[in-house]
């Protein structure tokens, strides 16, 4: 529920369909099925202010290391930025799987993080102060006590109704 409050992924499973375009406005895969092309949606924000790109796409990849990490970078074999909006998943051999773990929560790898802010906190940083592209933005976190979020005015759907979410344990 975390990950789906501070976060947005190009593609994840909605009520309804398994692989709902999100940050990707849309996506393709090759007749070949070794390439899977994403197009990333116009206007679309970190919390702050920074425009997702490809870039980010391609650093979020590279930087998981999640439980399906060794059997996605087996696989894919190049991550390639096209253009600031376009980014293209080149395997090294047709994977009926790939977006069964990139593309759903069964593995987190599609999760896209901002690069220049990640590279700029480091890794600890991140983790104390997190930005990602979703509903909600990050205000505070007490270990074993409570997270604190509020609702996100840039996101490129409907703003929550719900302004603030206290989580505690």
């Amino acid at each position: 529920m975390v990950l789906y409050a501070l976060h947005d992924a190009l593609v994840k499973p909605m009520p309804g369909v398994l692989y709902t375009p999100c940050l990707a406005e849309s996506f393709t895969q090759s007749k070949d099925g070794l390439t899977y092309e994403f197009v990333i949606r116009k206007g679309v924000k970190f919390h702050n202010g920074e425009p997702v790109t490809a870039a980010d796409v391609k650093f979020s990849f590279e930087r998981y290391r999640g439980v399906g990490a060794k059997t996605l970078k087996e696989r894919v074999s190049e991550v390639q930025i096209v253009d600031a909006a376009r980014v293209r998943f080149h395997l090294k051999e047709p994977w009926p799987d790939f977006m069964s773990f990139y593309g759903t929560t069964a593995t987190g790898a599609g999760w896209i993080v901002p690069k220049a802010y990640v590279e700029k906190v480091g890794d600890d940083g991140y983790k104390k102060a997190p930005i990602g592209a979703g509903p909600y933005r990050f205000v505070s976190f007490n270990p074993g006590i409570e997270l604190i979020l509020e609702s996100f005015d840039g996101f490129w759907r409907k703003t929550p109704n719900i302004k603030r979410l206290v989580l505690r344990t």
